[in-house]
């Protein structure tokens, strides 16, 4: 038997019954960063987290990238289909953050041992070239400030066995952000 407390939104710690000390903290944020830059798996439990815990640790986790990977740059659209929310158990569309050194230029050369299982997506990026788009309320104000539409090839990479993969995970991990390459922008004419 043990006994799991949640501390501050993501500190965890777990003691056995009956003993008079408990495990060391789990400090997510530190173990999602050290797993994502050694490429290896994530082999802890994961119990008793929220969304919002979820969330926090995500945040965390990205801030532990920022050292190495450099600043925010855009952010990724997850789970875009009713059919990927519906088998993630989410209502919306998740939102991962792109840094610097995840973009590389058409034309890059890839590490084939790139991250721990990544896979290979057609995507599409769009250039925001003005802030109002935060207070657009319609498709056609949004695209009123879009500039530009960039052919993008995603490589995100899941750093969960498979088989334990939820929408908590997911939302922990940075929704799989590890890498793409950008094409040449498609102006957009208004």
């Amino acid at each position: 038997m043990f006994w799991l407390w949640l501390m501050r939104g993501w500190l965890a710690s777990v003691a056995f019954a009956g003993t008079e000390s408990p495990i060391a903290p789990v400090d997510w944020p530190d173990i999602l960063a050290a797993h994502y830059a050694a490429q290896q798996l994530v082999a802890l439990p994961v119990l008793g987290l929220d969304r919002e815990q979820a969330d926090l640790i995500g945040d965390q986790f990205v801030e532990r990238l920022e050292t190495r990977l450099g600043p925010r740059i855009g952010y990724k659209a997850s789970l875009i289909s009713a059919a990927a929310r519906e088998n993630f158990g989410v209502a919306t569309p998740l939102r991962g953050v792109l840094l610097r050194d995840m973009i590389y230029p058409s034309g890059a050369v890839l590490d084939a041992e790139l991250g721990v299982a990544p896979l290979m997506e057609g995507d599409l990026l769009v250039r925001v070239a003005d802030r109002r788009i935060n207070r657009a309320s319609t498709p056609e104000e949004v695209l009123a400030y879009i500039d530009a539409v960039i052919p993008f090839i995603e490589i995100p990479d899941i750093f969960w066995p498979r088989r334990e993969l939820d929408s908590i995970r997911f939302i922990m991990g940075n929704c799989g952000a590890r890498a793409g390459v950008v094409g040449d922008p498609i102006p957009i004419d208004g």
